[in-house]
């Protein structure tokens, strides 16, 4: 398998992640490359604070498609 046909591959499974495995992958990483992520206590507590905000409805947040949108336009600066 090419490098690009990995990077495929591990990039579809990355979208099929939920909520909550995507914070205990981000938590496992952080454990693991402790700060070389920036990552903080508090920063995950802010992850798990939104996910419950939003899976009660107090934040409708914004879609895939306009997350995209907005990280190619941080890519292009």
């Amino acid at each position: 398998m090419s490098a690009r046909e990995l990077k495929t591959v591990v990039h579809d499974q990355i979208e099929a992640l939920t909520d909550e495995q995507t914070i205990q992958v981000y938590e496992y990483l952080s454990s693991q490359y402790g700060k070389e992520l920036s990552t903080s206590e508090e920063m995950i507590a802010a992850l798990r604070h939104d996910l419950e905000t939003a899976r009660v409805g107090g934040y409708k947040g914004i879609t895939t498609n306009e997350l995209q949108t907005k990280m190619r336009q941080w890519l292009t600066r």
